[in-house]
């Protein structure tokens, strides 16, 4: 606020703001309007701002600032989930894993398993929730609701609360698939596989080797798929309809479309035989309750400062009106002290 309070003065003091009612402003005679001297909120300086920007142009600037707020803890995440448990904490498994005969499951016994050619059917409800995810990020870019009016969600306060989240969840997969290792249900962890060629051997592998989460052994319980899956669901039943401003039943109709994906994408893991039942079973309370606590424990997101992006905005507007404002003085003055000759006198003096 005390930014914005020097701006506003500033900007009141300066030569944009029309003073006298008789005689006109520059900035009104080059059909630029004039600045408006913020008042205690900073509502006038928002509406001006807003009017400079397109609506999606004034949502990137918020976006901006909301990531320039919390780059820390969303870059921290990110680096936890791709390098300390997608890497790390999957070649540690892995190095600790020996084949051993698959376990008695009664998932395996009442899904039929899918034919090899058809193991790739078991991604489709993740890339659909991810497609879907992504579509409806993209559409929160575009609002075109009045400023009065509830913004929609913001992808950064939505991707902090997802990230955080995934991080934690992949921590406590690790916390329980290092504690006891458990027989692979994939075929390519059984004996008589060739389980162990891409196995890590020493320390330095562990932290240097390319983990697969396909292709490695030991990391089980619980799923990594179903944590995937449940949370973007999660996501979308805190933002979808706010992104969408969609009705009772639409919501009911999306949320019911997140259950179902999610309910296939159990079924196929286990056709697949990816997992055991356990795994997944864990995975249906645990991300749950982690989401639920997170949503308790952190209930509100980061709410973008409108008046001091106002202020940037009016700001280099201010600056550009000046340039322009200068360089037309400059061409004025340079075109009043040089005129050009008359053509008689010019004959006269060559």
């Amino acid at each position: 606020r005390d930014d914005v309070s020097d701006w506003s003065s500033d900007v009141c003091s300066s030569d944009l703001v029309d003073r006298s009612p008789s005689m006109p402003s520059r900035a009104s005679i080059s059909g630029v309007h004039p600045v408006v001297c913020l008042d205690d909120g900073g509502a006038l300086a928002i509406a001006e701002a807003r009017r400079c920007c397109s609506p999606i142009g004034w949502r990137l600037r918020q976006e901006v600032y909301l990531i320039l707020r919390q780059w820390k803890v969303i870059g921290y995440s990110l680096f936890h989930v791709f390098y300390v448990t997608m890497h790390i904490f999957l070649n540690l498994a892995y190095y600790r894993y020996e084949a051993g005969p698959r376990l008695r499951d009664v998932g395996f016994e009442i899904v039929p398993p899918l034919s090899a050619s058809n193991e790739a059917l078991a991604e489709i409800p993740l890339l659909l929730i991810i497609l879907i995810t992504l579509v409806s990020l993209l559409w929160s870019l575009y609002d075109s609701a009045p400023a009065d009016k509830e913004a929609k969600p913001y992808i950064f306060n939505m991707g902090k609360r997802f990230v955080s989240c995934f991080a934690t969840g992949h921590t406590l997969r690790a916390a329980t698939y290092l504690a006891t290792v458990v027989p692979g249900a994939g075929e390519h962890c059984l004996p008589g596989s060739e389980w162990n060629v891409t196995q890590p051997n020493d320390f330095y592998e562990i932290l240097a080797r390319q983990a697969s989460p396909t292709l490695n052994c030991g990391d089980l319980i619980f799923s990594g798929h179903m944590l995937s899956i449940l949370l973007l669901s999660a996501c979308l039943f805190r933002y979808g309809h706010l992104i969408w401003r969609t009705s009772a039943r639409a919501t009911i109709a999306m949320r019911a479309l997140c259950v179902l994906l999610c309910s296939t994408q159990a079924i196929l893991i286990l056709a697949a035989r990816h997992h055991y039942s356990v795994d997944v079973v864990v995975a249906l309370y645990t991300v749950p309750l982690l989401w639920s606590w997170w949503g308790h424990a952190f209930p509100h997101d980061l709410a973008p400062d409108d008046a001091r992006i106002a202020a940037f905005v009016l700001g280099r507007d201010r600056e550009r009106h000046r340039e322009r404002l200068n360089g037309a003085n400059h061409s004025h003055t340079s075109h009043s002290l040089s005129p050009e000759l008359p053509e008689h006198v010019t004959n006269h003096v060559l």
